[in-house]
């Protein structure tokens, strides 16, 4: 019986020591406060910056970090701002250049002097004529001057006769230049035994062919229309393009060609 009372009082300390643990083991979980999770700092002397987060209901959310997210429109300078309109750049005209007048285009006159039988000689007729062209050349910038034939004799004696006919011209129309005056420009030639203006049958016909071609080139001005008004009909110019009278059959008085 001493045995089982001796068991009996073993027991009874040993719950009772169970028990003191666990109030003691209790009592020590009520008074230690809990401990807060560590936040991970960044090193010292880091940059910091203040950034906005994007949230779902559209708040406006910012957080200081030092690697922070990529900046959005919200967050960048002047987000949200219409951007400013320039005005268009009106490049400046230029005023044109002044025009150059254009000179009115030179016009060209022809005449026929004749000429007696084997002869270079001017007669009174053709120094009349000549001395009636006075006002037309002093405005004149070119003269040019062509003998011609008919077909009696031979090439050599028709060749020197048209050359002389041709100077003889022109050294008329040389003199009645005015002196001092820039000269114009001035050509001669012969053309024997060809460019008849009709056939040489007859004397008349011959006649006709026994002939100088002046062609007077004139800048077009008031001064030329006055000039040629006060022509008499013996001694009228006919404008290049036009035929005159008296050669209605020939294709070569109306202009000297090359």
């Amino acid at each position: 019986m001493n045995a089982c009372v001796l068991c009996v009082l073993r027991v009874s300390h040993a719950f009772r020591a169970c028990v003191l643990l666990v109030m003691t083991l209790a009592m020590s979980a009520c008074s230690t406060p809990p401990q807060q999770p560590q936040q991970t700092l960044p090193p010292p002397n880091h940059a910091y910056q203040v950034a906005q987060l994007e949230r779902p209901d559209g708040n406006a959310a910012y957080v200081t970090c030092s690697d922070c997210p990529a900046p959005t429109r919200k967050t960048l300078p002047g987000a949200g701002k219409p951007p400013a309109v320039q005005a268009p750049r009106i490049a400046q005209q230029q005023p044109p250049p002044p025009k150059t007048p254009i000179p009115p285009a030179p016009r060209s006159f022809t005449s026929l002097v004749q000429f007696d039988l084997n002869s270079a000689k001017l007669t009174a007729q053709a120094r009349a004529q000549i001395d009636a062209w006075a006002a037309v050349l002093r405005l004149s910038t070119r003269l040019q001057v062509a003998g011609f034939t008919d077909d009696l004799g031979g090439p050599r004696l028709n060749a020197k006769l048209s050359e002389a006919r041709g100077v003889a011209v022109l050294s008329a129309l040389r003199e009645r230049l005015d002196v001092g005056r820039t000269a114009p420009a001035m050509t001669s030639t012969g053309r024997p035994l060809c460019c008849y203006i009709t056939d040489n049958r007859g004397e008349a016909n011959r006649k006709a062919n026994r002939r100088a071609v002046v062609q007077i080139t004139v800048p077009d001005a008031p001064d030329l229309d006055r000039a040629l008004h006060g022509l008499a009909a013996n001694a009228a110019l006919h404008e290049v393009g036009s035929r005159p009278a008296a050669a209605a059959g020939d294709t070569h008085t109306n202009s000297i060609k090359p």
